[in-house]
């Protein structure tokens, strides 16, 4: 009886063994990580506000040598003036050589006519 136990255990192991999945097909469809910016954003003003995205931007060198910035942005609604760049700040020099700005602009004041 003890012999009978142990095979038919033996036979349930090796069969429950063989259900496993592969690993390398589920390690395959995992996507990569996101890229973390180590940048932190700058103290914005008071009445600042970071627009809601970017669709263009152009730099460009003038005749003294100063970097000029344009961006094509959409804001959360209308009326927001003084728009600018407030750049990242980072401990040291970034990996990659690129440097972060956001693009930010002051919120219009609550209840002012839009025209």
């Amino acid at each position: 009886m003890r012999g009978v136990l142990m095979s038919v255990g033996l036979v349930a192991l090796l069969g429950l063994s063989a259900c496993g999945e592969p690993k390398s097909e589920t390690t395959a469809a995992a996507a990569p990580a996101p890229v973390k910016s180590l940048g932190r954003q700058q103290q914005f003003y008071a009445g600042q506000e970071q627009l809601e995205s970017v669709s263009s931007a152009t730099i460009s060198v003038d005749k003294s040598g100063a970097l000029v910035m344009h961006a094509n942005a959409s804001a959360p609604g209308a009326g927001y003036t003084n728009l600018g760049f407030l750049r990242r700040i980072y401990a040291g020099p970034p990996k990659d050589g690129i440097y972060e700005l956001d693009v930010v602009g002051d919120k219009p004041a609550a209840g002012a006519a839009v025209v």
